[in-house]
């Protein structure tokens, strides 16, 4: 039996369906959706740490030694301590930490001084939805791989009209039961098409993806591959601990995106409303700036109008009494 045969004959038996694979739509179905609200819940309020590194195409890699990342609700921040760029050029080595912390009602960034060891106010402002984007996107990267990747989550696919079920079986892998899901899916930008595999015993977490992303721009297809592990912080309570991803450019066969998430305290339900404010960084907790007074002098204010009425109105009644003396003079 040559090598090909045998990897077939390995995928076969790693992959051989459980039972009716209709049944384990069904139970995916009706399962998924209450999954990822109970990982919502987990989610929405922890503190957890560890290290991240970025592996960039031209070989430097950015490497995070001392990472936060905690919620608390809609209140998210990540805390980039002991940040380290690792160049081919020495010159480009260097040291640049900071925070990042968005909240419903405003959103700040900061920047560790190297000498003085303190936080410098980079930007505080009122937090508008069209700037979360850079903001989710390395969130997304350091903790929320379990229902999300590449740029949304697995639910917002399953939900979208356009998602497309090629297939679904039960799979062995690692001694463990998995549920691979073939898809194809047309996003705003790019059109999906490969497999995700999900844990049934860690809540239907996502384990593992790889998919082939093509562009609606023409641009080369880039692949995507991510893999997810998970540990036990409470009874029955999961959280991601290491997560790898990896994209391919199909033109470029060399890694241009890598990164690796290891996160090694977790405590769930940890956050405290005191680490979304600047005071958790030795600043004080400026108020936002007001926004200006909108000028009372619009069309569109109703004060205006009724005041334009009343002035004609006087107009017309002072005209009225004039021309009533002339005629009684």
């Amino acid at each position: 039996m040559n090598l090909t045969s045998i990897l077939l004959v390995s995928l076969v038996i790693n992959e051989s369906p459980s039972g009716s694979s209709r049944d384990l739509e069904a139970k995916w179905r009706r399962e998924y959706p209450v999954a990822v609200k109970a990982w919502d819940a987990v989610m929405g309020n922890f503190v957890a740490e560890g290290r991240f590194s970025f592996h960039w195409n031209e070989g430097s890699t950015t490497v995070i030694d001392a990472l936060t990342v905690a919620a608390l609700e809609e209140r998210k921040v990540y805390i980039e301590n002991r940040m380290r760029r690792l160049s081919t050029n020495p010159n480009e080595n260097r040291d640049a930490p900071g925070v990042s912390c968005q909240t419903p009602e405003y959103k700040f960034g900061l920047k560790k001084d190297r000498s003085s060891g303190r936080y410098l106010l980079v930007n505080y402002e009122k937090n508008e939805e069209d700037d979360e984007a850079n903001f989710n996107y390395w969130y997304q990267r350091y903790v929320n791989n379990a229902t999300h990747y590449y740029g949304r989550s697995f639910l917002q696919r399953m939900l979208d009209p356009s998602f497309s079920l090629k297939s679904i079986v039960s799979l062995k892998r690692d001694g463990e039961d998995l549920v691979r899901i073939e898809y194809a899916c047309d996003g705003k930008y790019v059109t999906e098409a490969g497999h995700v595999d999900l844990d049934p015993n860690k809540n239907w977490g996502i384990r593992s993806v790889d998919m082939i992303a093509t562009s609606k721009k023409n641009w080369p297809p880039a692949s995507f591959k991510d893999e997810v592990a998970y540990r036990e912080v409470t009874d029955g309570r999961f959280f991601p601990c290491h997560m790898e991803s990896n994209e391919h450019d199909s033109g470029h066969p060399e890694i241009y995106e890598r990164t690796i998430t290891d996160l090694d305290r977790i405590t769930l339900g940890g956050a405290t409303p005191d680490l979304f404010r600047l005071s958790a960084y030795g600043l004080p907790d400026l108020p936002l700036r007001p926004q200006k007074r909108a000028s009372i002098f619009t069309f569109q204010n109703p004060v205006l109008w009724l005041a334009l009425a009343a002035t004609v109105v006087c107009f017309v009644a002072l005209w009225l009494l004039r021309s009533r003396r002339v005629l009684t003079s």
